[in-house]
């Protein structure tokens, strides 16, 4: 039995009521899935935007390619048109978060509840800081 394999036990409550996804003790340990995930979304999404600002404004629009924003932003292909349809989409989105940046006071429409990336952008580094 020297090589047994250990088994590893959870901390779950005693309470037969519950499953693991609804047990307070359970629950404590892990940060959801759910928020990791749209975390890591908002960044990936905020890299492309920051990094597509750039180029575009280096390159101009016809010059800069799908290709060479994903580089820059250190993100994949896939990941650039899972958050954009195309580069005039990315384009647009681009223009309205700089815009509502840079001229609050015209805000008539609130974003889209999506993402809290306007606001994270507000939060950092100021958009002409970045080109």
């Amino acid at each position: 039995m020297e090589n047994s394999p250990v088994i590893e036990t959870l901390d779950i409550s005693t309470d037969p009521e519950l499953t693991p996804d609804q047990d307070p003790i359970y629950e404590s340990h892990k940060e959801p899935q759910e928020e990791k995930l749209n975390k890591k979304q908002d960044e990936s999404k905020e890299k492309i935007i920051r990094s597509a600002l750039k180029l575009f404004a280096e390159r101009g629009f016809f010059e800069t390619r799908i290709p060479e924003i994903s580089a820059h932003a250190k993100v994949g292909v896939g990941t650039m048109y899972r958050h954009f349809r195309n580069k005039d989409h990315l384009f647009n989105e681009a223009f309205r978060i700089s815009f509502f940046l840079s001229y609050p006071h015209h805000r008539r429409f609130p974003c889209s509840g999506r993402s809290s990336l306007p606001g994270k952008l507000r939060s950092e580094t100021p958009l002409s800081n970045t080109i």
